[in-house]
């Protein structure tokens, strides 16, 4: 199995256990389809977000 393969198969099985997260059996398909989506969005914005913070925070715009 090549690196890229193997990248690919462990990403898509980290998506799926996310997208496993707060779902609930009784969920209809588009409420599991919405909450695996809200939960993948704020999975993906969590790095972004972070960098921009400890941007912020080495700039000295934090200090005022």
């Amino acid at each position: 199995m090549n690196p890229v393969s193997r990248t690919r198969t462990v990403a898509e099985a980290v998506f799926t256990w996310l997208a496993q997260v707060g779902a609930d059996p009784r969920d209809d398909e588009d409420t599991r389809l919405r909450k695996a989506l809200l939960l993948l969005i704020s999975v993906l914005i969590l790095p972004i977000s972070l960098i921009w913070g400890t941007l912020y925070l080495a700039f000295g715009a934090a200090g005022g």
